[in-house]
């Protein structure tokens, strides 16, 4: 019962990849995990996919499950992807909770350095290499390529400047100075928070899980009045 969190991962992961976050999500809280296609249990992949297409897929899955209304998080692409959902079904997002979520391929240079693992313990390096060979053993170096173009071709910064949907953004903050919210590409606006973790950095669901669900739950109880 209630209004379900759905949540995506990033790219070359699975469903998984949520599940120390989840576990520290209240137990009556509905969730849905979501398989992009080809990754996880999802099959067949689609390499040539967009950003576009990938939120089509999760509001199809929606629509199979009998389900009008959801607040959409994700990680990485995954956020970009909760992005374009509010973006193209906005009557259908109560909210967006983006998680390293990219508003434009600019920022991981521009904000970032490119530094997307300088606070990543090397167990968590490791299963994260693993998960992207598992991908690369049955996808191929050449679509697994084709498919990681998809971040670069999307831009959802006009969307963040206009919406009025509620948004969460979640960063790590390297253990370095934080960015400006124009570096970030992310509007100084009422609807749009900006959540730092300290001693994180781009993987922060596996990083800092416990931080990342308590901003969830801060930021689901606030929509729900609680």
């Amino acid at each position: 019962e209630g209004d379900p969190l759905v949540l995506i991962p990033g790219t070359f992961s699975d469903a998984t990849q949520w599940n120390e976050v989840v576990s520290f999500l209240p137990s009556d809280l509905p969730i849905i995990l979501i398989d992009m296609r080809g990754h996880g249990g999802s099959w067949p992949p689609k390499p040539e996919s967009s950003i576009e297409d990938l939120a089509q897929d999760t509001l199809w899955l929606l629509d199979q499950m009998g389900i009008e209304r959801a607040y959409f998080g994700g990680h990485s692409l995954g956020g970009m992807i909760s992005k374009e959902i509010g973006r193209a079904a906005p009557d259908r997002t109560l909210g967006v909770l983006s998680v390293e979520g990219w508003t434009t391929y600019k920022t991981a240079k521009e904000a970032f350095a490119s530094d997307m693992r300088s606070t990543l313990r090397p167990d968590l390096a490791k299963e994260r290499a693993a998960k992207r060979l598992r991908v690369e053993s049955v996808w191929g170096k050449e679509a697994m390529n084709e498919f990681a173009t998809a971040w670069r071709r999307w831009d959802g910064f006009e969307f963040m400047k206009t919406t009025d949907l509620p948004i969460i953004e979640f960063y790590g903050d390297r253990d370095r100075p934080r960015p400006t919210r124009e570096a970030m590409y992310i509007p100084d606006r009422e609807n749009i928070e900006l959540v730092w973790i300290p001693g994180a950095s781009h993987s922060l669901p596996s990083e800092k899980p416990k931080e990342v669900a308590e901003g969830m739950i801060r930021f689901l109880n606030s929509r729900r009045g609680n």
